[in-house]
């Protein structure tokens, strides 16, 4: 057998191995173009984008500092009442003014009382008549059906003296809190 004496190896290896080298070849081709379209140009926006940064040494010194704040806006205040008299009549007297401070339970304007005062005196007189009309029945021994009806008149009676006094209230509007006109 004669063996061959040419300097390159076999035919079947060497086409493998430039098969291998291209291949090699290709990929590191790819890694590079890779590296220089997306990893490098991040690099080089963040870079671009990092905020600059300037250090200036200035020497301090003391002095008055004039502050101004202007705004523009509604002035609501934070609480409010809508205050009316529980009795009718007319307007006599006003105590306060607009800007004026006032307290809780503070007059601040009257109605006539005069015909309110009247009502409850009248009230505070059938209270009377119907307490001594139950005491003079009581007295002489009258029936339990007198003293029911007695009784059940001064009860009427003084239901009616109650809400005359609170009619009688209601001549004077009164501040419900504290605060300003």
């Amino acid at each position: 057998m004669s063996r061959s004496t040419s300097p390159h190896p076999p035919e079947s290896h060497s086409g493998w191995v430039r098969w291998v080298a291209l291949i090699v070849v290709i990929a590191g081709i790819g890694a590079t173009a890779a590296w220089w379209f997306g990893f490098r140009s991040k690099d080089a926006q963040k870079a671009a984008a990092a905020p600059t940064t300037i250090t200036r040494l200035v020497t301090a010194t003391t002095g008055t500092v004039n502050d101004t704040v202007t705004a523009n806006g509604t002035v609501a205040a934070a609480t409010t009442d809508d205050l009316n008299f529980t009795s009718g009549g007319t307007v006599t007297a006003v105590n306060v003014a607009v800007g004026d401070k006032v307290t809780t339970g503070q007059v601040l304007a009257t109605i006539d009382p005069t015909q309110l005062q009247a009502a409850y005196d009248s009230a505070q007189a059938t209270v009377t008549n119907a307490g001594a009309k139950l005491s003079d029945d009581q007295a002489a021994a009258a029936s339990a059906q007198q003293i029911a009806a007695d009784t059940s008149a001064l009860d009427v009676a003084y239901d009616a003296a109650v809400a005359a006094s609170a009619a009688l209230d209601g001549a004077s509007l009164r501040a419900t809190t504290d605060g300003t006109v």
